[in-house]
């Protein structure tokens, strides 16, 4: 201040004096006070954020994975394949009907090798469905793809009771029927699946269209749900 402001206060312009500066060590019982309503004020942010507790009679369903009857999900993709503009082209998934999205996604395996999947949200059911039955077993690019439906989950915000602030939110916002509910649990892991029976099982139900609403009345699980259908990995 002294060297390059002239000797005075940035703000108000009144001469700084180096003497009459002291430091006052503050009071802990204020210090206290001040973390503490800093504490309260966070949490009501993160109440009016969602962030509150999940009322008991929606607690059960934050473990529980529901069947996207529009969304495949198909594994051990080639890699020259593991691009959303390619499994969108009219030669491969773009053929059994309007795709709204496409993502991929890569793991290694134990081998350190590079492995691809990847979600195709079509928009109707039986569009998805048809893929399932066309491609599932296939060989593609000299590897066998494996494909079947993938699952979602409920919203932070539906669980809570409260609107959803996210407009393009992929999670579920009302209630799935108890046929297409497993739980995280029950998920098994695809490479252990009997996807012949599992796909001819999936086939055989009705299809939904993507944009059909669901019942809110018969969709909570009861005490005692009969056991669902062998589901697969997917949106955990």
């Amino acid at each position: 201040i002294n060297e390059k402001l002239n000797g005075k206060c940035p703000a108000c312009r009144t001469p700084y004096a180096e003497e009459s500066i002291r430091f006052v060590a503050p009071d802990p019982s204020i210090l206290q006070q001040q973390i503490e309503k800093k504490k309260k004020s966070k949490q009501d942010r993160e109440k009016k954020q969602g962030k509150s507790e999940i009322p008991s009679e929606r607690s059960q369903l934050a473990n529980v994975r529901v069947l996207q009857r529009n969304l495949l999900y198909v594994v051990n993709l080639p890699p020259s394949l593991a691009r959303d503009d390619i499994l969108k082209k009219k030669e491969l998934f773009g053929k059994y009907g309007r795709i709204l999205k496409v993502a991929v996604n890569k793991r290694t395996t134990p081998n350190n090798q590079p492995a691809y999947s990847a979600y195709v949200t079509y928009k109707r059911g039986q569009d998805a469905q048809d893929a399932i039955k066309s491609v599932n077993g296939n060989i593609m690019s000299g590897q066998i793809v494996r494909a079947t439906y993938g699952t979602t989950k409920y919203c932070a915000y539906f669980l809570r009771n409260i609107p959803c602030s996210n407009p393009s939110c992929l999670y579920l916002h009302e209630l799935a029927r108890p046929e297409d509910c497993c739980t995280k649990e029950e998920l098994i892991d695809i490479n252990r699946l009997d996807w012949g029976s599992l796909n001819s099982q999936m086939s055989s139900m009705p299809v939904i269209s993507s944009n059909q609403p669901l019942s809110r009345s018969a969709s909570v699980p009861s005490t005692q749900p009969s056991p669902p259908p062998p589901m697969y990995s997917a949106l955990i």
